[in-house]
């Protein structure tokens, strides 16, 4: 009895997600966004700070309307005689991987300007794999506290990137940290010569974490809508995601408690997920490789295993349930605290405040 009631609930799922795709633009909008970051040693104020409000950042990319899908990359940059000169992580849906991929920026090294902006930008574009189509939204945004090499013969060349950048329908802001003359009219050639925006921060970013009384609750939630995530896939795969969920485990209240309320927004809680894949018709439970199911579903009759996932999605329904009143609660909280704050000369705001501006030429609204 309990198998029919499954595959009912995964018709029932899917004609609903036919409505709402029917419901939706026949398009959803994309946004794609690189962040080009100095990783030198001066850098690890905003680094750290970074990583605590990428959550943030996300949950506020994904309330524009029609709700956009999204990618970040990574690049990492520094100069020649460091450890390394760059290091990019492309674009990427999954923001689990997102920040433990964030993690491994240290800010160390430097000590000296200039750095080699010239050769980051360059792969800021040429690295990454960018969509071709002119209706999504590309956005580079490049963030230090010093200016280009221009006396090395390497071949980079920021102007000639800045033009490349514009003939593709890629912009590039610029993130100014501290207050160097000439890094500020560096960045701001930059951003005029790729159509973007110019902004100054302190040299930490300024960023503040805004604690919420639903925190505590939401970060107890998505822990334990954590605990129903079945990793299935590869050996590899799973590993990886074992990985992920390490990083996600050790989140500070705060962050995870954003995590939550990103995760309830987004409706997924990741690609390798064998409940979604099932409920989108991705996966047959009749014919899926034992050796690519999660170890408690071994040797499980289909009877069995359809059970042990209905019990499964009947949980998750119901966190999730929890966590979306929670977090619409939040929000209205941080509104109210946000709107206390005067000044704006903070990394997270002046990211937000940028990706709201420029996403009305591709016609999403916030």
């Amino acid at each position: 009895m309990k198998a029919i009631i499954f595959m009912s609930f995964i018709l029932l799922f899917q004609t609903a997600a036919l409505t709402a795709d029917d419901a939706q633009p026949a398009n959803v909008p994309q946004v794609e966004i690189v962040f080009t970051l100095d990783t030198t040693g001066s850098m690890s104020g905003l680094i750290e700070g970074a990583k605590q409000k990428i959550w943030w950042i996300a949950n506020q990319v994904i309330q524009g309307q029609p709700r956009p899908e999204f990618k970040i990359g990574l690049v990492g940059y520094r100069d020649k005689g460091d450890t390394y000169i760059t290091q990019v992580y492309d674009l990427n849906d999954d923001l689990d991987e997102v920040y433990q991929n964030l993690l491994s920026f240290q800010a160390e090294g430097g000590g000296d300007t200039p750095e080699h902006v010239n050769q980051a930008l360059h792969e800021s574009l040429n690295n990454i794999s960018w969509s071709a189509s002119r209706d999504v939204l590309k956005m580079v945004f490049l963030v230090g506290d010093a200016p280009p090499h221009t006396d090395y013969d390497d071949g980079f060349n920021h102007q000639a990137t800045c033009r490349d950048a514009a003939t593709r329908d890629i912009i590039i802001n610029t993130i100014q940290c501290g207050s160097d003359p000439e890094t500020e009219n560096y960045w701001n050639e930059i951003a005029k010569l790729s159509e973007g925006e110019f902004a100054r921060v302190d040299q930490s970013g300024g960023m503040r974490m805004i604690p919420t009384p639903m925190d505590g609750d939401l970060a107890a939630l998505g822990a334990e809508l954590n605990s129903t995530f079945l990793i299935w896939g590869n050996e590899e795969l799973r590993d990886d995601e074992a990985l992920k969920c390490t990083a996600v485990a050790a989140l500070p209240v705060p962050m995870a408690a954003e995590r939550a309320a990103y995760i309830s927004r987004k409706g997924k809680l990741g690609d390798a997920d064998l409940i979604d894949a099932v409920e989108s018709g991705e996966v047959n439970l009749a014919t899926v490789k034992a050796e690519l199911l999660p170890e408690q579903l071994r040797g499980l009759s289909h009877e069995q295993m359809e059970n042990y996932l209905q019990d499964i999605s009947n949980k998750r329904r119901v966190i999730e349930e929890k966590i979306e009143s929670l977090r619409q609660n939040r929000d209205e909280y941080l509104r109210h605290q946000l709107a206390k704050i005067d000044s704006e000369d903070a990394f997270d705001l002046r990211i937000v405040k940028m990706i709201r501006h420029q996403a009305g030429r591709k016609g999403i609204a916030y």
